[in-house]
């Protein structure tokens, strides 16, 4: 090794880690604090195939009311936010974004119906349309990308409530449960 690679190395500054796979992991455990099952419903309007209702998801939102399902949300939220002992403060303020987001979702849930009303008539049809398929596949994205978006904001709202070392620990949980 040379004087100067020597000299090059030692002028610049250590080399940070890489904090996307954390980052990754905060996401994924906030998003299960407002319940993985509305996000995952509505993330299924985008795939036609599977447009089994939101039902079909594991939370039955089609058989349950708003209040239900907003209700279960704050119950996994105040188990996730109990083992990270968050302030009541927290507790309040994340409770206040997992009602608005169930809210917001379940307000999606009307559309998501009509999008998979339009595409079973539409493969009912003795012709196949490809261009009829792709307006509703088109249309699906967007209504997904619109969830997306809700869930997005509410990630970060509460990614911010918490400290960093709730975080951490939250995500620590969430990777030992993912590998159950």
């Amino acid at each position: 090794m040379s004087e100067q690679s020597t000299e090059e190395k030692a002028d610049c500054p250590p080399k940070r880690k890489h904090r996307l796979g954390r980052r990754a992991r905060i996401a994924v455990v906030v998003v299960t604090l407002v319940g993985a099952g509305a996000v995952l419903g509505a993330g299924a309007t985008a795939q036609a195939a599977r447009m089994g209702g939101w039902h079909g998801m594991g939370h039955g939102w089609s058989a349950k009311s708003e209040e239900q399902v907003r209700e279960g949300a704050l119950d996994k939220a105040a188990w996730m936010l109990g083992r990270i002992d968050a302030s009541p403060e927290q507790e309040a303020r994340i409770n206040a974004i997992v009602s608005a987001l169930v809210g917001e979702l379940y307000e999606l849930r009307g559309e998501h119906r009509e999008h998979r009303r339009r595409l079973i008539a539409e493969l009912a049809r003795p012709q196949v349309d490809r261009e009829a398929l792709e307006k509703i596949r088109t249309q699906g994205m967007a209504l997904a990308d619109s969830a997306s978006r809700t869930i997005v904001g509410a990630v970060a709202d509460a990614s911010e409530t918490l400290t960093v070392e709730q975080r951490e620990d939250l995500a620590a949980m969430i990777g030992r449960r993912s590998h159950h």
